[in-house]
């Protein structure tokens, strides 16, 4: 009870004040209704979402549905939320785009027929670092309600619509939403913008895209009941056994599922302006951050057969666990993935039931490592065990400080600095006192020597990697799009860029990065080999492994030359991948 009390605290007001919802009511079910008001236990799916959106510190909402919809949404919901209808599209965009010029504080956009844990509405509305920024999901979703995306270090690059393609994808768009306050103003215009376009005759080229997205949906669907159609002409031909289903049924179910899959979300996604907002802000340079739904459930049913199994499959889904499992970043080492994660996300949630704040574990694995480095200075054999252990354990903290702020959504800009500058700290101070240890067993010789190169190497990766970043987001951040009436997404980024295209157009050094590129690629086709490659850049986890246990089998000097030689190797690997990539 104290995590989950800990927990809302945090959601409710991590989206501020005067928050407004716009709720999506547009998609159809099979019986030709709203699909937003079929039945989910005791309420309905529209029901269920406001009550999900109230609950992490929605203010207003405001369900904006068709016309003919209007009665059957207002007497599903409460009182105290408007309902409003637009016949067309570009009437949708041009209320999308007065709420935004009025809002007081974020806007959030959502399908009021989405089904999801709570966990995942919390994931968007109440993590600090999103201002402005949409639900996806890196898993394959299927159907036209879950538009692709290409994401490129957290920053939503491009967007489908109905009418937009994306080249190069690797995520979807999970029907929701928020807009910042300080993008409301960006919002308002490209929705204006999107409303001129749409109000009459489409621009050029956007009924034949939207027409292809149809048609390759469709084939899909098609093509997993082939068996089924060849089944039902035969069955048509000739004798079928007894209580086998007739021709006439099987043809009914691939109907019923092209019915479902594809002519149902098509007609939604022809008239739903949220992707299309997504495109408008992307092609306005608004900076989209992305919160991943992880391994919650998500879906949008569109006949109570759908809704039920939708119930069923998100009671199964253990959501503590997987927010759990998600606070272990997957981007880590395999030391840390395999070796610390597994038990350190335990003592995050222990922190969390009890209190602690990811600034105070924080602090706690500064304080370790500076009695790792105060052991080590002993020079004393005990003093390098009993060094290496806690350093160790101020690794562990060092884990768990991150976990708990994902686990609990507890972000903060000082937290930031503090993570990067007491991580640095620990290094270098245990450095000092591996050095001064040395010096009290008698093998002070160069030693200083080797711990200020060991020092100078470790500072220039750090620089490399910092200013690598720097220069990608820059990079960025100056791409070049097209105007939102194109269908075509506009440059795609070099290194996100298909690496075929071209190559007799190319220069040597062009060819040999992108060379370099399928090689690395290729490289990670299995799984020990993208470890293996985790591990020969010499990761924290693994930097912090070396000194432990190297200072507690041979000492200070054989600490320092493993940490120089292994970090000579790790730098030349790492520099010498971003300057293929460079050329590329």
């Amino acid at each position: 009870m104290a995590v989950a009390q800990a927990e809302v605290k945090v959601r409710t007001t991590g989206t501020g004040p005067g928050v407004t919802a716009l709720c999506l009511a547009l998609a159809a079910s099979d019986d030709g209704g709203p699909a937003c008001v079929l039945p989910f236990g005791r309420d309905t799916l529209l029901t269920r979402m406001i009550a999900q959106l109230r609950a992490y510190g929605v203010d207003r909402v405001v369900v904006l549905t068709r016309p003919t919809w209007r009665d059957v949404c207002r007497a599903s919901v409460g009182p105290d939320v408007e309902v409003t209808a637009h016949p067309r599209l570009s009437d949708m965009l041009d209320r999308i785009a007065n709420f935004a010029d009025t809002a007081p504080s974020d806007l959030l956009i959502v399908h009021g027929d989405v089904v999801t844990h709570n966990g995942a509405v919390a994931n968007l509305l109440a993590d600090p670092r999103i201002g402005t920024g949409v639900l996806s999901s890196t898993d394959a979703v299927a159907g036209l309600l879950a538009p692709r995306l290409r994401i490129t270090r957290g920053r939503v690059m491009a967007c489908e619509s109905a009418y937009h393609s994306v080249r190069v994808h690797n995520s979807s768009l999970l029907a929701m939403c928020k807009i910042g306050a300080s993008d409301l103003g960006e919002a308002a215009v490209a929705a204006r913008e999107l409303a001129d376009l749409t109000r009459w005759a489409l621009p050029e080229r956007w009924g034949d895209e939207f027409a292809w997205k149809v048609a390759d949906r469709g084939a899909t669907v098609l093509e997993r009941n082939a068996g089924l159609a060849v089944l039902a002409d035969q069955l048509a031909d000739g004798p079928r056994p007894a209580g086998f289903p007739g021709p006439t049924e099987l043809r009914e179910q691939i109907a019923d599922e092209y019915e479902r899959r594809v002519a149902l979300p098509a007609e939604a996604l022809r008239d739903d302006p949220l992707p299309l907002l997504v495109v408008g802000l992307i092609r306005r340079d608004v900076m989209l951050t992305t919160a991943y739904l992880r391994r919650l459930h998500w879906d949008r049913p569109v006949s109570v057969a759908d809704a039920e199994a939708a119930h069923d499959e998100l009671a199964a889904v253990d959501e503590d666990a997987v927010q759990l499992s998600s606070a272990v970043k997957a981007t880590d080492g395999f030391f840390t993935t395999f070796l610390v994660s597994t038990y350190s996300r335990y003592i995050a949630r222990w922190a969390a039931r009890h209190g602690l704040t990811p600034n105070q574990v924080t602090t706690a694995s500064m304080l370790l490592g500076v009695l790792a480095a105060l052991a080590f200075a002993t020079g004393g054999n005990a003093g390098m065990v009993a060094g290496a252990l806690l350093l160790q354990v101020a690794f562990t903290a060092d884990c768990v400080d991150g976990q708990l702020a994902r686990y609990t959504r507890q972000f903060s800009t000082l937290g930031a600095w503090l993570d990067s500058v007491f991580d640095r700290g620990k290094e270098y101070i245990v450095y000092a006192g591996l050095a001064i240890g040395a010096a009290a067993r008698g093998d002070g010789e160069g030693i200083w020597l080797l711990a200020a190169a060991a020092l100078a190497l470790q500072t220039f990766r750090h620089f490399i990697d910092f200013s690598y970043a720097a220069q990608q987001h820059q990079a960025l951040a100056v791409s070049v799009r097209h105007p939102v009436k194109s269908p075509d997404e506009g440059d795609v980024s070099r290194w996100e860029e298909s690496i075929g295209d071209a190559e007799d157009s190319i220069s040597v050094l062009q060819r040999l990065g992108r060379s370099g590129i399928r090689t690395s690629v290729a490289f990670e086709r299995q799984p020990w080999r993208k470890w293996f490659k985790r591990i020969i850049v010499l990761p924290i986890g693994e930097r912090f492994a070396l000194i432990s246990l190297a200072a507690a089998i041979a000492g200070p000097r054989t600490t320092f030359t493993w940490l120089l030689a292994w970090g000579l190797v790790a730098a030349v690997y790492t520099t010498t991948g971003r300057v293929l990539r460079s050329f590329a």
